[in-house]
């Protein structure tokens, strides 16, 4: 398993709410990365798309964008990455 993983804007948004659209076991396997010791990673383009989706009501936040993303990004485990085009072409990690 590698050592960090780069979460999708959809699981990043899942994982906060605590809602079951996070299928169990991408959940467990999640937690299990977590409890490992290792990095999920939030990327500048998933930060623009909660923005984005925020911003034309496609999704509502309890804080701006930009406050709600640093409130995540500060949880132990959860690491704000720039995506290189490594990266970015790299789909499982960071």
């Amino acid at each position: 398993m590698t050592a960090r993983l780069l979460l999708d804007t959809h699981s990043v948004l899942w994982l906060d709410a605590g809602d079951a659209a996070l299928r169990p076991a991408t959940r467990l396997m999640l937690e299990a990365h977590w409890r490992a010791g290792k990095a999920l990673c939030v990327s500048a383009v998933t930060a623009w798309e909660i923005a984005l989706l925020a911003d034309v009501g496609r999704i509502e936040l309890d804080l701006p964008p930009e406050a709600w993303l640093a409130r995540f990004t500060t949880r132990p485990g959860i690491e704000a990455v720039a995506l290189s085009t490594s990266a970015a072409t790299r789909p499982t990690g960071c």
